[in-house]
């Protein structure tokens, strides 16, 4: 195809899509009804749509220049291709990020940012690296025969630490033949919050806003007998959560259906010894996956997000015996979220501030996530 032909399909796409659903979801759907396109084609097509969403609106910009901007930043188009399209900088495509933005500003009026503040030591550089770089695909080993595995089939790896691996973004895992008990596809940052679960024989856990269970697995395999309760407000997803796990030999004890922004019923107060609480939020911290959440990101979303937090975590505060922790998460890199969130709650609840800390992966090719350990006070119970 001409490069013209690919940005008009590439503006054929940003015409007609919208949320919510997600936009990888619709441009595969779009990609395989024009049946004319080679695996080029496609790539070529994605990355000007990847870079118009990245680049964030931009309303004196036209969508033909934003999409070339944005894949010119990505950095993932040859050069020859922004020369054929008349891209004026085509020339130094090959230059980092960073270079490439200030040169882009002395350009044309421009601006880039989320107009929220973020999480402590995370900078609007390094989020803009984040969202325009790409991306790995990481998975926790469980058994270490992968790595031996991997290294037989002379497969391209990196070791990132004792037991996480990463690969390049287009590496198909199902095709490598890894026994899949043996290893979980997720993120690093999500990986490092397996250190801030400390369980001891016999508690009683709650994991309030389980999703697909991964914070479970993460206790589980530590391989401490605990009693393990998880809840979800979506049937559906509580039903895969027991597959998945059962795949990776666990059983759960008790799964229920709640809805965590209502009061929980009272046989729950005062149960557990831990909660893992990992609420919804904005998804900021993952959002190099769906540009499109940051180029539509609308400030009462965010507001509607803190408000649902709030009631989460006050809800299912009353589970929690004097003593116990709750461990707060989110995936998100914005203060209203994380540390703003947590100096409300302090500030109505008298607790300990165990531990806050700020997951940010990027320069790994990873997300970011934010962790808070709240200790109630009481005598912790002696097992």
């Amino acid at each position: 195809m001409f490069v013209q032909a690919y940005l008009q399909m590439a503006e054929s796409v940003i015409q007609a899509y919208s949320l919510p659903q997600p936009l990888h979801l619709f441009l595969k759907t779009f990609l395989k009804n024009n049946r004319q396109l080679g695996s080029r084609d496609r790539r070529y097509v994605r990355e000007l749509v990847y870079g118009f969403y990245r680049l964030g609106p931009q309303p004196e910009m036209s969508v033909r220049d934003a999409c070339l901007t944005g894949a010119f930043l990505s950095g993932r188009l040859p050069q020859l291709f922004f020369l054929k399209c008349g891209f004026n900088g085509f020339e130094l495509s090959e230059l980092d990020l960073l270079e490439k933005w200030k040169w882009i500003q002395t350009q044309q009026k421009m601006s880039w940012n989320l107009s929220h503040p973020y999480s402590e030591k995370i900078t609007n550089a390094q989020y803009q690296t984040y969202l325009f770089s790409p991306k790995k695909i990481f998975i926790r080993i469980r058994n270490p025969r992968i790595k031996e595995l991997l290294l037989r089939a002379e497969i391209e790896f990196k070791e990132e630490t004792k037991n996480c691996i990463s690969f390049a973004q287009h590496m198909d895992l199902e095709e490598l033949g890894m026994p899949p008990e043996d290893y979980v596809v997720q993120d690093i940052s999500s990986q490092q919050v397996q250190a801030f679960l400390n369980p001891k024989p016999a508690e009683k856990w709650w994991d309030c806003c389980a999703a697909s269970g991964g914070k479970s697995l993460l206790l589980l395999d530590q391989k401490v007998p605990v009693h393990l309760t998880v809840s979800d407000i979506r049937p559906q997803i509580l039903s895969n959560l027991r597959l998945r796990l059962k795949r990776y030999g666990f059983q759960i004890q008790e799964s229920i259906e709640l809805d965590l922004t209502a009061d929980i019923p009272a046989k729950m107060n005062e149960q557990f010894d831990q909660i893992i609480c990992d609420v919804p939020c904005s998804g900021s911290g993952t959002w190099s996956h769906s540009p499109e959440q940051f180029y539509f990101f609308d400030e009462k979303y965010l507001n509607n997000y803190v408000q649902r937090q709030a009631l989460i975590i006050r809800n299912v505060w009353k589970a929690l015996k004097p003593g116990g922790k709750l461990i707060y998460l989110t995936c998100s890199v914005l203060r209203a979220e994380n540390e703003m969130q947590i100096a409300q709650f302090r500030h109505e609840y008298e607790c300990e501030l165990e531990q806050q800390k700020v997951l940010f992966y990027q320069p790994y090719g990873g997300d970011g996530m934010f962790i808070a350990v709240l200790r109630k006070p009481g005598q912790e119970v002696l097992i």
